[in-house]
């Protein structure tokens, strides 16, 4: 029978020993626009889905349709704090729909689909993609900004 050889190191859970800096600032994701056909508002659709009820509020969802194929989500959470609702948005795009101009599309729709007066998106810094789809669509910086998050507003006009 052959011995096999291990390293004992990686065996016990130790690094080969370069170490790892912890980065304190996030990485910006870079902004890639696809060479594919670009989005027209009448190439997406919102296909609304079951809206639930949680303990906050009520949360909104949606299916996003590009050309009849499935591209991704959206869903609106909405929380009463007294007597004001709260709603934050969160779009998801499948990988092959990101760089279309799809987001810009669904961030605005489905803000003007929820009958809110005001709807909140919370991006990370470092996410320029999605920070450029949610201003293309209306969204404007909030006075209220957290450490590594961006918040934009949108307001029904």
């Amino acid at each position: 029978m052959e011995k096999r050889k291990t390293n004992r190191s990686v065996a016990a859970g130790r690094s080969s020993g370069r170490r790892r800096h912890a980065s304190t600032a996030p990485k910006a994701k870079p902004f890639i626009r696809s060479l594919a056909k670009r989005a027209n508002r009448d190439d997406v659709q919102l296909i609304p889905g079951q809206t639930t009820t949680t303990k906050e509020g009520k949360r909104l969802f949606w299916r996003v349709l590009f050309l009849g194929k499935s591209a991704g989500r959206v869903r609106i959470d909405c929380a009463s704090r007294g007597d004001k609702m709260d709603a934050s948005i969160d779009v998801q795009l499948n990988q092959a729909s990101r760089g279309r101009g799809i987001g810009t599309i669904v961030f605005q729709r489905a803000s003007e689909l929820s009958g809110l007066p005001e709807v909140l998106a919370t991006i990370r810094k470092g996410n320029i993609a999605s920070q450029i789809a949610a201003r293309r669509a209306g969204f404007v910086a909030s006075e209220d900004q957290r450490g590594g998050e961006l918040v934009l507003i949108w307001r029904n006009r």
